[in-house]
């Protein structure tokens, strides 16, 4: 008895142990299928929310293209209707031939209209830019843009797709009815727009964002009628229209989106529309869950690829842990029996080593176990600081890194000495005063700029985007280096350099002109000068310098075919030196735009002014500097006379503070969108900083000097280049 009492123990071990190895066994899979299943889960979510946010991108994106194409249109349309103005239909006829020569003129700038034609009051074609004469045996009346206008429709039509009459092709019609003075129904002036230019234009965008396969991409009046799509092959889903209808119809915002799914395919499509403020116009693009689905897979697949090995492989060492404590139990329950029938010093020895293979057995087994728990309990508790929803985060950390990364891979390139360039002949006289418009919204308010440069400097061939780089990069350094404020010299002179003069070039030798950029900082050290224009290289903090700067300053002057220095002031401060080749080539003018003046046209300015004795005193002055004025006293009629085409003026000159509901900072607004390279000057009688400024326009505060407004007159209608950006041209540096 006492015998069988000693052994329970054991057989009690391995039990305990067999059931904990059980335990692990069936963790082994759990926990890992747990964590592949959470971790999925929030991956699909992850690109389901990608699917969205690029899903708006995109639809933002086509509906400002849209919508600008809608506008050129809507322009092109109302040109015609003033040429038409007065006209009755005998005196159209007579000139049909100069109004087609007119209508075809405007076409070349519409390449997505296949024609641009009048339809008089009986629905029949009465001028085309497309065909000459027109195909007047046509009868449109039974369009439906025709019987819109009939029935007394206004404002800007947008029609259903149809086949053309006269080549039988799909097309939509922008329609606007034909003004004349008496208001009588004298018919329709139209565009025939073809759906294929927007397949072609949803196509090229579908390109940019290629993560999810299957997107469609439609536009849409807000009736459900489709105006076009991509892809064209895709056939129309039932329900549809009405899902989105009552996506629009509840909300007030412009933008939206809905999951759809349907009952054609069974495809659960989640869609995002953006419809065109003052017009029934949508865009919407949707993609399905089961794109969202592949593009999830694909990033799922390698963690899948390694996370069901691993899996496998702790469960095989297991179950072979498992057999083997199963194994040694039963060699136990053996020996136990053994024990009972051999004598207590046999029965000791024997007890000895069972537990000396235990216990080799043990430790070999627990040395796996903790290898393989510390994996995935190190897992389990990074999966639970991670976020459920972080696409947000995400996302901005992509798109800042993307720009980053193309900023980076550019400034390596020039380095590298390996990037494309495009040299121009450039003077550097005038490239000077362009650059300001870059530098100056780069330097704080508490830092000068002291521009030098001589008069007689030669000329230059280099890349401008390039140098524009390499001066932005040195004024930002030297933006750093003065944080309390102090003044930023450019020098620009020439110079014959002969080998030897320049230490870190001496075979540099030629001509070169020398543009030096000085900082009144506190200046740098010989040992950092000497390292300066190595890559990655930098002694401001993490996060605030990459080190690759100069280091593009150095390489855009060595391409160039010059070099760079780098030197500290005997009172402080630091001096950045470019050394760039005279160029003998003659700069070659840009050709003129189209549509540009001749340049022999006299200056002619729209005043804007409801004050009549100012008006009359600006009117006075303006004359007095030789420019033409033509004065209105609200700015509706200034639009009126900026819209007409033989008014074409050279600068808007405008008060802020206009009667009317539109104010003159409005009206700067809708003429700087619709008319981007006008220049504009408006006046201000308050003291406080007004918020056109902001906006990028040249801002004169009350009262004005004559010699102030030639002044500012001067700036805008200089011969510099002027920058337009989103629509908004940088402000011009003065003095």
């Amino acid at each position: 008895m006492k015998a069988v009492g000693s052994a329970a123990p054991g057989i009690g071990h391995y039990q305990k142990t067999v059931g904990l190895l059980r335990a692990l066994a069936a963790a082994s899979l759990v926990i890992p299928v747990v964590m592949l299943l959470v971790g999925g889960t929030i991956t699909w979510q992850n690109k389901r929310q990608d699917a969205w946010d690029e899903s708006a991108w995109l639809v933002d994106l086509l509906q400002q293209s849209t919508s600008k194409l809608f506008e050129t249109q809507f322009l092109a349309l109302g040109e015609v209707g003033m040429v038409l103005d007065g006209l009755d239909p005998a005196a159209i006829a007579a000139r049909q031939s100069q109004f087609h020569d007119r209508l075809q003129a405007l076409l070349r700038y519409l390449p997505q209209t296949r024609d641009l034609f009048v339809v008089r009051g009986d629905g029949h074609v009465a001028v085309s830019g497309l065909s000459y004469p027109a195909h007047s045996g046509f009868d449109l009346s039974n369009r439906d843009f025709f019987d819109y206008f009939r029935r007394g429709g206004t404002g800007l039509f947008v029609s259903a797709v149809r086949n053309r009459v006269a080549d039988n092709r799909p097309v939509f019609s922008l329609a606007i009815r034909r003004p004349v003075p008496d208001g009588h129904f004298a018919g329709v002036i139209a565009t025939a727009i073809s759906p294929d230019y927007f397949a072609h234009l949803f196509r090229s965008a579908t390109d940019i964002y290629d993560d999810f396969s299957g997107r469609i991409i439609s536009l849409r009046r807000s009736d459900g009628e489709v105006l076009a799509r991509w892809p064209a092959t895709e056939p129309p889903r039932a329900g549809f229209d009405q899902a989105l209808a009552a996506s629009i119809a509840g909300t007030r915002h412009l933008t939206g989106h809905f999951t759809y799914l349907s009952p054609t395919d069974g495809e659960h499509r989640d869609v995002v529309w953006r419809r065109f403020a003052g017009a029934g116009i949508v865009i919407a693009a949707s993609v399905t869950h089961r794109a969202i689905t592949a593009s999830w897979f694909r990033v799922i697949l390698p963690h899948l690829a390694f996370d069901i090995p691993a899996m496998l492989g702790l469960f095989s060492i297991t179950l072979l842990a498992l057999r083997r404590t199963l194994q040694a139990a039963a060699a136990a329950q053996q020996a136990e029996a053994e024990r009972q029938r051999r004598q207590r010093v046999e029965e000791a020895a024997r007890q000895s080593q069972k537990m000396e293979a235990l216990g080799q057995l043990t430790g070999g087994v627990a040395h796996d176990f903790n290898n393989l728990l510390a994996v995935i309990l190190g897992s389990a508790e990074l999966a639970r600081t991670r976020p459920a929803d972080r696409a947000a985060a995400l996302l901005d950390n992509i798109v800042k890194a993307a720009q980053r990364g193309a900023t980076l891979t550019r400034q390596l390139l020039s380095f590298s000495r390996n990037q494309v360039l495009q040299p121009k002949v450039l003077d550097p006289y005038i490239e000077i005063q362009r650059m300001m418009a870059l530098l100056k919204p780069s330097l704080r308010g508490t830092i000068d700029i002291d521009l030098r440069v001589a008069s007689d400097v030669w000329l230059v061939e280099l890349d401008p985007s390039e140098w524009d780089m390499a001066v932005l990069n040195i004024a930002v350094n030297a933006r750093d280096a003065m944080p309390e404020g102090g003044r930023f010299t450019m020098t620009v002179d020439n110079q014959r350099i002969v080998p030897g003069q320049l230490a870190r070039a001496p075979d540099l030798r030629g001509d070169f002109v020398r543009m030096a950029l000085s900082d009144t900082g506190p200046g740098i050290a010989p040992a950092v000068a000497a390292r300066a224009f190595e890559p990655f290289y930098t002694t401001k903090e993490i996060g605030r310098g990459t080190g690759l700067g100069l280091s593009q300053v150095y390489g855009f002057t060595c391409q160039a075919g010059g070099r760079a220095t780098i030197k500290a002031g005997e009172a402080g401060g630091t001096t950045v030196t470019l050394y760039l080749p005279r160029s003998t080539k003659p700069i070659v003018p840009p050709a003129a735009a189209a549509d540009s003046p001749d340049g022999t046209a006299a200056r002619r300015i729209l005043l804007v002014e409801c004050d009549n004795s100012l008006a009359r005193v600006t009117t006075e002055i303006l004359t007095a500097l030789g420019h033409e004025v033509v004065r209105v006293d609200r700015a509706r009629d200034a639009l009126d006379q900026l819209m007409q085409p033989a008014g074409r003026f050279n600068l808007l000159l405008s008060d802020i503070a206009m009667p009317g509901g539109l104010d003159g900072l409005q009206l700067a607004r809708m003429v700087r969108g619709r008319m981007p390279a006008l220049p504009i000057i408006l006046v201000s009688g308050c003291s406080d900083p007004p918020p056109a400024a902001e906006d990028g326009f040249r801002v004169l505060q009350k009262p004005l000097r004559a010699e102030q407004l030639g002044q500012a007159i001067r700036a805008e209608l200089g011969p510099y280049p002027r920058i337009v950006v989103d629509n908004r041209r940088a402000q011009a540096v003065e003095g």
